[in-house]
């Protein structure tokens, strides 16, 4: 039996409208695979801050990704790069660098166990002190100072005083680091002042009362009000004053040239020293002390007025809005002997 024969118009036209709805769904599968594009630059973008305070900053730098906000403040990442901005403001408006370091600024390096214990107990300061040039002391938390005095009165990038951790230091000889009008205190509010110290031998040679750390307006009439941290002689003490009236707590200290770790805290009413992270001194006031918002600048190494200077190297400055507890400060020092 023979096929029944087909018009040739039929199959051509046949074959063409197959093929024009394979184009057409082909068509349709394009359209959705265009969709819009995700915005990825926005789900990695680095944001960036810059340090801020008081004093002048050493400039900008940009978040890594990954990073985190913390306790309403920017925590740095291991890396040791500056955060804020999407992490959160730092203390006081200011970005918090990395357990790392500062900025490239600063003594960066990596991330720091010693670091990582001091941002634990959110400073509202904190200067590791690694430059290695200029005259900005970049802050890792709070204000970034400058470093004021003479020629040959600092001495940056000395070997710092924190055990297997590769921030330097600097050495003190009439210089220091001014801060600005910052942590006044005012009232009777709790604090908490802490340094790595090591002075020269003690040869008798040197006298005075040497200011670790100080907030100190003195009148006309030589009336001082405020509070320090200061060196004398193999003697530690940390005062508190208001119109020239003064309490303190004591605590010998090493002379023979060795490095140490101090820490002074007032929790309203108490003043105590610690010294390599035992409790050395307190002090009960025995009057109000009632501190005013004064204008004298923060300084390190020396009186807010620019005298009393420290003689020998100074790390890891910091200070707190909090007294801190025996058992934080002892695990500070023994990161510190550790590096771990």
């Amino acid at each position: 039996m023979n096929a029944p024969s087909q018009d040739p118009w039929r199959v051509v036209g046949t074959t063409l409208l197959v093929g024009a709805l394979v184009g057409a769904l082909g068509g349709c599968e394009a359209v959705l695979a265009l969709g819009p594009e995700p915005d990825r630059d926005a789900a990695t973008s680095d944001s960036s801050s810059s340090l801020s305070g008081a004093g002048p900053a050493a400039g900008s730098t940009t978040t890594t990704a990954g990073s985190s906000g913390q306790g309403g403040h920017g925590e740095g990442a291991a890396s040791g790069a500056v955060q804020g901005g999407a992490g959160g403001a730092g203390q006081g408006g200011a970005g918090q660098a990395g357990a790392g370091g500062s900025s490239s600024a600063g003594g960066g390096g990596p991330a720091s166990p010693y670091a990582e214990a001091v941002l634990a107990d959110e400073p509202i300061l904190y200067l590791r002190l690694g430059e290695t040039s200029g005259t900005t002391a970049v802050a890792v938390v709070g204000p970034s100072g400058q470093y004021v005095g003479d020629a040959g009165s600092y001495a940056l990038n000395q070997p710092g005083l924190i055990i297997n951790d590769p921030d330097t230091a600097v050495h003190v000889k009439g210089g220091g680091v001014d801060l600005g009008d910052f942590a006044d205190f005012e009232g009777a509010q709790p604090y908490s002042l802490e340094a790595w110290v090591k002075p020269p031998p003690e040869d008798g040679a040197e006298d005075g009362y040497h200011r670790v750390l100080s907030k100190e307006d003195e009148d006309s009439d030589g009336e001082r009000d405020g509070y320090d941290l200061w060196l004398h002689n193999g003697e530690l003490a940390v005062e508190r004053f208001v119109a020239g009236a003064g309490e303190y707590a004591f605590a010998d200290v090493p002379v023979d040239g060795s490095a140490f770790h101090v820490v002074a805290t007032f929790d309203g009413v108490v003043l105590r020293l610690y010294v390599d992270g035992e409790p050395r001194s307190e002090q009960t006031l025995t009057q109000a002390l009632t501190l005013s918002d004064n204008s004298a600048p923060l300084t390190v190494g020396r009186a807010s007025n620019g005298g009393n200077e420290l003689q020998g190297i100074i790390d890891e400055v910091a200070i707190y809005a909090a007294a801190l507890s025996e058992a934080r400060i002892a695990d500070h020092y023994a990161v510190g002997v550790s590096g771990r």
